[in-house]
């Protein structure tokens, strides 16, 4: 954009439009270019939404199982057989299941970046 399309504008309402991709005052470039890493690698981290419901729901699962058992620990004289660590069979094939998808998509992006086409000029012949 020049100098002369700028001076045109009437208020500094059209002049945000100018400058909003701008760093704002006192941060570097370098400190710009830190945020954006960070942001990118924290979205790159981020569970699927799909394990997310399937972690939440067996956390849910395995804390009702728990309390229960230590209320029937409580109230009974008796030993009570410890059924909650049945729910650690589930845990660890959802463990797996988010470990290998991370992974997958770890690789993904690894060869995504890795085989990004270069713009090269067009040889003449």
């Amino acid at each position: 954009m020049s100098l002369a399309t700028v001076q045109v504008f009437a208020s500094y309402a059209d002049l945000l439009g100018v400058v909003a991709d701008l760093p704002k005052p006192g941060l570097s470039a370098a400190d710009v270019n830190a945020r954006r890493l960070a942001e990118a690698r924290r979205l790159a981290r981020r569970m699927p939404l799909a394990l997310q419901i399937l972690w939440t729901i067996w956390a849910a699962l395995a804390a009702v199982n728990v309390a229960v058992w230590f209320l029937v620990v409580t109230t009974v004289e008796d030993d009570v057989y410890p059924w909650p660590i049945w729910l650690l069979a589930p845990g660890v094939a959802l463990a797996a299941t988010t470990i290998g998808v991370q992974a997958i998509r770890r690789q993904r992006r690894c060869t995504k970046t890795k085989e990004a086409p270069a713009l090269r000029p067009p040889t003449v012949v």
